[in-house]
């Protein structure tokens, strides 16, 4: 598996309160309200993963075990199914 992009998250929320005088006038006495978050971030990595399983099957009831592995994350999954 090869992943391969950017990401990018950004935030401007920009805001202008008006003086308690008169609240219409943001000219004359403004105050200022800003938040920005930026973030980019270049992806570009190759992951190998391996599973291994098991299943048991008895007539409409069956079981399975399986085992997932790569870089960054370990799984165990249990599973139990009725086949109808």
């Amino acid at each position: 598996m090869y992943n391969h992009g950017i990401t990018m998250v950004k935030v401007e929320r920009v805001a202008l309160i008006s003086s308690f005088v008169s609240r219409d006038d943001f000219l004359s006495n403004p105050s200022g309200i800003a938040i920005e978050v930026s973030k980019k971030a270049m992806i570009r990595e190759a992951n190998f993963y391996g599973i291994l399983g098991w299943q048991y099957r008895w007539e409409a009831v069956g079981i399975g075990l399986e085992y997932l592995r790569n870089k960054n994350t370990e799984s165990l999954n249990l599973g139990i199914h009725y086949y109808f």
